[in-house]
């Protein structure tokens, strides 16, 4: 027997809701932003066939009245489509049924899709985050180039249900709809093994958090878009302090005595905190915040420009000038400090009391395998508004890369000072919202460091 014929897909091109064409230039503005394309008449026919409705890709394409202007017409859709101002709608008797808009730069939506066979087992990938946006449900994969909308009306409620695997026929989908989410890899065959070769070592979170962070896999606003610019104030460059706050030494000008750059960079080992050491002193404590975190400089933001933030001038970068880490330091014993937890103020230079220490001392000897907690847990946390105010999509994985820096700058420091210091792999966010008294979702702790007294001879780890 023959292959069967594959499946005729009714696809309309039509803008985004809330996408509109600009009056009188070959432009479209959608969600604040005006993307320009090339202004030719076969561009002008199209947009004004846009704007009322949407069109088949090939009437568009007619539009351009000749060869010499088919390229232009051809970048026009290319780049809506590229900037998710265009999406393709799926229509099945004449109604919409879900739409494609492109995850990936050169994203075609398909002409047909291969059937089905009623009595073929598949399932939903496990690859797929289903979440509610202003559009509708989306359906997102790594996996697949376009992130599909479900229209009001749609078949939702089939996609959920194969949740669990079972016969295509059985699915409730039309059968144009599940060709055309087979082959996009949304729904796929249920005896598939989706954790075979390199993907057998990726979870979905960090997958999701990987193609979401970068361009090239998802769909949306990217980048420094100031989406909240106008509509809230940015948060303030430095946190204020919320009680006194207990001055701390800093380093003596013109130390000398250290070792040079690289034999500090080759020498760095993370500690053994079971190893023998000395106490740690409040003013190495000091000296180390000094190096590593202090505030050289604050500019303000300017209020007559709207997406001027601020910004501050520190020993380790930050994303745009953020600067959105908080050091705190839980103490458990330090030469010159009471045990607590402390935000160290860096724009004065001094420890502000903010609570107990509570289980991130146990969590931090759990995290090193140590018999004893260490001397000083320093945790970073976010204020998570001084980036997310500028940017989308990268925020997240902006401040984690930031922490990542403030971490190695404070290794380094702390290696050539001779103290002792070990990265710690996870923290617990929560623990550290009640202990200093704030909130999850505007200020918590995204990494962990221990820290301890001069390491003796012999007493560094791996």
């Amino acid at each position: 027997m023959g292959a069967s014929r594959p499946i005729a897909l009714d696809l309309v091109a039509a803008l985004r809701d809330g996408a509109e064409v600009v009056a009188g230039r070959a432009a479209v503005r959608y969600a604040g932003r005006s993307i320009a394309l090339p202004d030719t008449p076969g561009v002008r026919a199209a947009l004004a066939v846009l704007a009322t409705r949407g069109a088949a890709a090939d009437e568009l394409r007619g539009l351009a009245g000749g060869p010499r202007e088919l390229p232009a017409v051809l970048l026009a859709l290319a780049r809506l489509r590229a900037e998710h101002v265009l999406w393709d709608m799926l229509c099945v008797d004449g109604a919409p049924q879900l739409a494609l808009l492109a995850a990936r730069r050169r994203f075609e939506p398909p002409v047909a899709a291969p059937p089905v066979a009623a009595d073929r087992e598949v399932v939903l990938s496990r690859w797929c985050v289903l979440r509610r946006e202003a559009d509708g449900w989306q359906i997102e994969s790594p996996l697949a180039p376009a992130v599909v909308v479900l229209r009001a009306g749609a078949p939702a409620a089939g996609l959920i249900g194969l949740s669990r695997a079972r016969a295509a026929g059985e699915a409730g989908l039309p059968g144009p709809v599940l060709a055309l989410l087979v082959a996009l890899g949304v729904i796929v065959d249920a005896g598939a093994d989706e954790r075979e070769g390199p993907r057998a070592l990726w979870s979905l979170p960090d997958a999701w958090l990987h193609a979401r962070s970068r361009l090239g896999r998802a769909a949306g606003p990217f980048g420094g878009t100031f989406r909240f610019a106008g509509l809230r104030p940015p948060a303030p460059v430095l946190a204020p302090a919320q009680g006194p706050a207990i001055p701390l030494p800093r380093r003596e000008p013109g130390a000398t005595g250290e070792p040079p750059f690289q034999a500090v960079l080759e020498g760095r080992r993370s500690a053994d905190f079971d190893a023998p050491r000395g106490p740690l002193t409040i003013a190495q404590l000091g000296e180390l915040l000094d190096r590593a975190a202090r505030v050289r400089a604050v500019r303000p933001p300017d209020p007559a420009l709207p997406h001027d933030h601020g910004a501050s001038l520190r020993p380790s970068p930050g994303a745009g000038g953020c600067h959105e880490l908080e050091v705190y330091v839980a103490v458990q014993a330090c030469a010159g400090l009471e045990r607590g937890l402390y935000r160290y103020e860096p724009g004065e230079h001094a420890l502000e009391r903010r609570g107990e220490v509570g289980a991130l001392a146990e969590d931090a000897r759990t995290a090193c395998g140590a018999r004893a907690a260490p001397d000083v847990v320093v945790v970073l946390a976010a204020r998570f508004a001084r980036v997310m105010w500028k940017y989308e999509a990268i925020g997240y994985a902006s401040i984690l890369k930031d922490a990542g820096v403030l971490l190695q700058t404070l290794g380094l420091c702390a290696a050539a000072m001779g103290l002792a210091w070990r990265p710690l792999g996870a923290g617990d966010s929560d623990a550290f919202c009640r202990a200093a008294g704030t909130d999850w979702w505007e200020e918590s702790s995204v990494a962990e460091a221990a820290l301890g007294g001069p390491s003796e001879p012999g007493a560094q780890g791996p």
